[in-house]
């Protein structure tokens, strides 16, 4: 008996199969570590070249423990968040952000500080308004209120689409001198653990923040205990110093799974596009200072500068100073430009007279060679004169 008619299985077999389902390309089943590792990864900047240099950069799927000075972390924070925003051809995530802070209600009882997002906001060139519209807020008091603020943080994750970013603030807070340290660990490890995996599904990157247990050594074992510290994929340490009357910040990596550790990078303050980690406000660039105080000098020294020669020595030292020493002068934290401008007239001072020295040398060694060839001439010539003679 054939059935083909009746259950349509003929025209099935004359069904052509469909042109483009033959040009789907097959995933491979199995796949090398590194590729399933690469696999969808965004990486977001910091804001800071150096630092992307020294951990990678933000990258989705990744856990990361930034603790150490807390002004500095508090100004990465926000500035992490801005980034999120931030448009994919530019560095960003171009995607939401999620922004949990651990405080003390009867210290800090703030979230957030809109005016230094605002401010980082207008400084990368985006619409506040924007920036704050695409970064969710939730703040806890104590432990219990983090456990609970944590899980439906993690929901919001899961349930929404959009979030390439959570950031965990201050996220040891309660820990930290906790009179129940063992119940304290649970909370913590349950609270990093929903949020993690709520980052995990969603392909987010998860950013915590911590102050320093121990802040009398000059890199302090990372705070939260074992569990944090295993954890967390990346670990960096950041301690604020003052060069002069500006504040840099070291930045110490401690853990990563593909780099070499520890090693050690400077953010200093006054560089191009650099941010005072402090304040969170725009510093402005050497190049910048530069003209400015060269504008003093000129309206101060303006009655000496009437002298064709001395303008022409002013401004050749000038062109000199920053096209051959940019990069030194850039470096002086403590000296005015009128003292690195002195530096650099002694420096071109210095190397003239070695020039000199060196034109010198050569023409006494000439000069030597000379007179020798003259001796030779005459020694010559008192030779045929004797033969001449006899």
């Amino acid at each position: 008996m054939d059935h083909g008619g009746e259950y349509g299985l003929h025209e099935l077999e004359a069904t052509p199969f469909p042109r483009q389902c033959c040009d789907l390309k097959v995933e491979p089943i199995i796949r090398t570590a590194l590729e399933e590792f690469r696999v969808q990864r965004l990486r977001m900047t910091t804001g800071y070249s150096d630092l992307d240099s020294l951990i990678g950069g933000i990258e989705t799927g990744s856990f990361y423990l930034f603790y150490g000075d807390p002004e500095a972390l508090d100004t990465m924070a926000h500035l992490l968040l801005v980034n999120c925003v931030m448009p994919l051809e530019r560095g960003g995530f171009e995607a939401k952000a999620l922004y949990f802070n651990s405080t003390d209600y009867y210290v800090g009882k703030t979230v957030i500080d809109p005016s230094k997002l605002g401010m980082m906001a207008k400084r990368a060139g985006i619409e506040p308004s924007t920036v704050l519209e695409n970064v969710e807020v939730a703040a806890a008091f104590n432990e219990d209120r983090q456990l609970h603020v944590s899980r439906e943080a993690a929901k919001l994750v899961r349930e929404s689409d959009g979030f390439k970013l959570i950031l965990a603030h201050n996220i040891t807070r309660f820990q930290a001198g906790s009179r129940r340290p063992r119940e304290s660990s649970e909370v913590l490890e349950r609270v990093v653990g929903e949020l993690w995996r709520a980052a995990s599904e969603k392909n987010a990157a998860f950013v915590a923040t911590a102050e320093a247990e121990d802040g009398r050594s000059i890199v302090p074992r990372p705070p939260g205990g074992t569990f944090l510290r295993q954890a967390a994929s990346i670990i960096a340490h950041f301690r604020r110093f003052y060069s002069g009357t500006a504040s840099s910040c070291k930045v110490t990596l401690v853990k990563h799974p593909c780099k070499k550790t520890p090693d050690t990078i400077i953010l200093y303050v006054g560089q191009e596009g650099s941010m005072d980690l402090l304040t969170g406000k725009s510093v402005p660039s050497f190049q910048q200072l530069y003209s400015q105080n060269l504008d003093s000098l000129r309206r101060l020294f303006q009655n000496s500068l009437l002298d064709l020669g001395h303008r022409s020595a002013f401004e050749t030292l000038v062109r000199e100073a920053w096209n051959v020493e940019q990069k030194a002068l850039s470096s002086l934290k403590d000296f005015t430009l009128l003292d690195g401008l002195n530096l650099t007239a002694s420096l071109n001072t210095r190397a003239h007279i070695e020039s000199l020295d060196s034109r010198l040398n050569m023409l006494n060694d000439r000069l030597k060679k000379i007179s020798a060839e003259v001796e030779s001439v005459k020694d010559r010539l008192r030779g045929r004169r004797r033969s001449w003679a006899g």
